[in-house]
């Protein structure tokens, strides 16, 4: 009952860091639970999977009981909604922001700077606002083919790297108190988070096995784990806006890979 509790509050408290919708507070036993930092990073990951999953398979019943077509309607229109309300649209919202910074010249650390958060202050000219409706509607297409095609299992590959890079960045120290999001005890903990990462990677490549998935995979493993939070724009410390960006970029390039398995 112990590790239940301590799995149970492990999950809420990643869920909390991931998703702006908390979870009700559990009452009872269950409720009981400790979470410690290596216990939140497994979970991670974890929470992408289960979303993923969830969400192919209502749009799974919605083919059953009607047809492909609507299948891959429902799958499209629950995918994307998920994309926006989990951060409330803050990392489409700095994409769209930084995107139109280094568009414009800026270096990748002016841009990061000042990125907003905020849809109505990214959509600041006609051109980006052209060009932001133009891709969101490239990843619904996208999402709608990924479904109809049969691949929609992939989706919670795409929801576990959005997941697995935030928590990878939740380990960096941030500017504000030069200290991480989601404090360590020290190594063998940050291994809990890539031993979860790897195990959910071979999942997915087991299910897909072409040379899309693996690519995807080496996406995420070697610029987001390794080069990116070495990378110099980030030597000042982090912000959590910047995780929601780089989860959200994570999670759109897995997207971009998935069209590799149709």
């Amino acid at each position: 009952m112990i590790q239940v509790k301590d799995f149970v509050a492990d999950f809420i408290a990643a869920w909390n860091m991931l998703v702006d919708r908390p979870l009700p507070r559990i009452a009872g036993p269950l409720g009981a639970g400790k979470a410690t930092s290596g216990g939140v990073l497994i979970c991670f990951p974890l929470i992408g999977l289960v979303l993923g999953a969830l969400t192919a398979w209502i749009a799974s019943l919605a083919q059953a009981c009607l047809s492909r077509f609507a299948g891959a309607f429902v799958f499209a229109l629950l995918a994307g909604a998920l994309f926006w309300f989990k951060d409330s649209g803050r990392g489409l919202a700095m994409l769209i922001s930084y995107a139109a910074g280094r568009f414009s010249g800026m270096e990748s650390s002016r841009a990061l700077d000042e990125a907003s958060p905020r849809m109505e202050s990214s959509l600041g000219s006609p051109v980006v606002m052209m060009f932001s409706a133009v891709g969101i509607m490239a990843m619904l297409g996208m999402l709608f083919a990924l479904f109809y095609r049969g691949a929609g299992a992939w989706f919670p590959a795409i929801l576990a790297a959005d997941a697995f890079v935030q928590a990878r960045l939740c380990l960096l120290p941030t500017r504000r108190t030069g200290q991480p999001l989601l404090r360590t005890r020290g190594s063998r903990e940050i291994g809990f988070l890539a031993a979860a990462g790897i195990v959910s990677a071979l999942l997915m490549l087991v299910i897909f096995s072409r040379i899309a998935a693996l690519g995807a995979m080496v996406i995420i493993w070697v610029w987001f784990w390794r080069e990116l939070p070495e990378s110099e724009e980030f030597k000042r410390g982090i912000t959590p806006d910047w995780i929601s960006l780089w989860g959200f970029w994570a999670a759109v390039l897995m997207l971009v890979c998935g069209m590799g398995l149709l």
